[in-house]
């Protein structure tokens, strides 16, 4: 991995050469068909393209003399539709810190869904069935954002890597790295894992949401009258001064020794819980909870612990919400989100100040926020 993220990581392709059966637990053509024939026809993330060409079906036989014509068929955000894929992302999510998702392509042989393009996040293709042979060229704009004012339009001309994929492969794309890839021999379905790393761009986009909240960003330029346009006037210099005043601020609010922690929980507030939904025991009351009671808690759980201390109080940031503990459950907390199962019994020996019945309520709490579960036995 250090060799990885210092070698390729955003510069060059790389090639990671098979391990047979090696995704043989995560998707494939039974996940891929329980997907389609569960969803709504066409499925709502679904795109076909041919040749560089989107192509719209209507209808269930539509879809497949598309594919019989040679379209490729696209689900993106597939980890939304299938748990293993979601807990996959996750789990990868955490990780390294960044956001991932996950498309899944259903190819022709000797035909192409997509025209040599290139992508504005860093792409790995996990090759699941059949071959596919890759073209990937270098970079003519480098880091591009998907919302920049201008792209390149004249990809090179030479590759810089060829291969072809077979079941097991593993090809990791930089971002702004042209390619284009073709079936070949027999039907191929692959994975394009997306990681959508934060950029000083984002971090930007995050501050000027908090900057919206003091009163000193939200006043207005000085007016300039019409009269008043030429050499250097009055209404000008207020203007520059004005601009003074918002460097300094500026200046003030990068240097602010919290802003990267407060960024930090912001990202972690951003991810969301796999599978939201578990009725009818989100519905019910928490179950009795004793010391000998068995916990679980999710192995991709992101969660940002902080002091409060204008309220004196730990706020527990997970899953887009805020819990607040008072500040002698700070310990027992801390221990809980680094385990992923313990008892009740251990949860009270971290923190032996507290009585039973104040370790309850804190368990009881996360329960009920679904934060941690009550094995089943």
């Amino acid at each position: 991995m250090e060799e990885f993220c210092s070698d390729y990581y955003s510069r060059k392709p790389l090639l990671i050469p098979k391990c047979p059966g090696k995704f043989e637990n995560l998707f494939g053509w039974k996940s891929f068909n329980r997907i389609l024939n569960s969803s709504p026809i066409p499925h709502p993330t679904m795109i076909m393209a041919l040749e560089g060409r989107q192509v719209i079906p209507t209808d269930a036989n539509s879809i497949v003399e598309r594919c019989r014509e040679g379209a490729s068929l696209i689900i993106e955000e597939v980890h939304k539709y299938d748990e293993v894929l979601g807990r996959f992302v996750a789990e990868l999510a955490k990780e390294i810190g960044e956001p991932a998702r996950v498309n899944i392509y259903f190819s022709q042989p000797m035909h192409r869904g997509y025209n040599r393009h290139y992508d504005t996040h860093d792409i790995f293709i996990l090759q699941l069935a059949g071959y596919k042979g890759w073209q990937v060229f270098d970079a003519t704009i480098e880091f591009p954002l998907f919302v920049q004012k201008s792209h390149a339009t004249v990809p090179p001309a030479i590759p810089r890597l060829e291969c072809t994929l077979e079941a097991g492969d593993v090809l990791y794309i930089p971002r702004g790295h042209w390619h284009e890839a073709t079936a070949q021999v027999e039907p191929s379905l692959h994975l394009t894992l997306g990681i959508y790393a934060r950029t000083g761009i984002d971090f930007m986009s995050w501050l000027t949401d908090e900057l919206r909240d003091d009163v000193r960003w939200r006043k207005a330029f000085p007016l300039i009258l019409s009269e008043d346009t030429g050499a250097i006037t009055e209404i000008d210099l207020a203007r520059l001064e004005h601009l003074e005043k918002l460097k300094e601020l500026l200046v003030e609010k990068l240097s602010g020794p919290a802003l990267l922690n407060d960024y930090h929980k912001f990202c972690i507030a951003q991810v969301e819980k796999v599978g939201p939904f578990a009725f009818p025991s989100q519905l019910l009351q928490v179950p009795s909870i004793s010391r000998q009671t068995r916990f679980t808690r999710p192995s991709y759980q992101q969660v940002f612990l902080e002091e409060n201390a204008n309220l004196g109080m730990l706020e527990v940031t997970v899953w887009g919400k805020v819990l607040r503990f008072s500040m002698p459950a700070a310990e027992v907390l801390r221990r809980i989100f680094l385990a992923s199962t313990f008892t009740g019994d251990e949860a009270a020996r971290f923190a032996p100040e507290l009585s039973w019945s104040d370790i309850a309520t804190v368990l009881s709490s996360l329960v009920q926020e679904e934060i941690i579960q009550v094995q089943q036995t």
